[in-house]
């Protein structure tokens, strides 16, 4: 359980959730509470919907930080084969 965890949660993961549980009660007190919408005037559920966003929001900072370091080790890969086939002389 705590290598899932450490795979799949980390540093980004915790401020996205934070933020959004603020956000959520901050809208939540502000014009939430007097709304005729379930989701709205439920503060319980307001919270669990910051976390979800606050998760998923902060799962696509990370995914494209990954998929950039992924891109350039493959750029430094392809350089590195074009300098050997120069300096082998094919």
């Amino acid at each position: 359980m705590k290598d899932f965890i450490r795979k799949n949660f980390n540093l980004y993961h915790l401020i996205g959730i934070i933020l959004f549980v603020a956000l959520s009660f901050f809208y939540w007190y502000r014009a939430g509470k007097y709304s005729d919408n379930m989701l709205q005037n439920n503060l319980f559920l307001m919270i669990i919907w910051g976390i979800l966003v606050g998760y998923l929001f902060a799962d696509l900072v990370s995914i494209k930080q990954y998929q950039e370091a992924t891109i350039r080790c493959y750029k430094m890969a392809m350089v590195a084969t074009f300098v050997i086939g120069i300096i082998s002389g094919a």
